[in-house]
């Protein structure tokens, strides 16, 4: 399955491949995994990145529902938060796993084994 499942105004599949990541690309002017993890910095420090947030709900959802405009997303994400759905780390973490799903970012705990794996044989590093 290369979509996660995630619950809004009704539950939707969310799929960040890349397709979506060029869009999300083209629309920030910067590369995807530096904005990424810009982004995720953001939330971390201040609890929220909400631009970046929906933008990339938004480019995860449209496949699905080609008729989903940011706009309406926001109003699906404001209802489902004061509904107590999901929450803004939830959100966070279905566009990670998504990524990873998809194969567009690396599954963190592939590049953990990978670097001690990369240690191993190297151990001057």
């Amino acid at each position: 399955m290369n979509y996660v499942k995630i619950k809004l105004d009704k539950e939707r599949n969310l799929k960040i491949n890349f397709n979506a990541l060029e869009e999300i690309d083209h629309e920030m002017k910067i590369k995807y995994n530096s904005a990424f993890q810009q982004s995720i910095v953001m939330f971390n420090a201040y609890g929220s990145n909400a631009s970046f947030l929906k933008m990339w709900l938004f480019h995860g959802l449209k496949w699905e529902d080609p008729k989903l405009t940011k706009e309406s997303l926001g109003d699906i994400i404001t209802k489902a938060l004061e509904e107590k759905k999901t929450t803004l780390p939830t959100l966070l973490e279905a566009c990670l796993d998504s990524a990873h799903a998809c194969g567009v970012l690396p599954d963190p705990e592939t590049e953990e084994l990978q670097e001690e794996a990369a240690e191993e044989q190297d151990p001057k590093k």
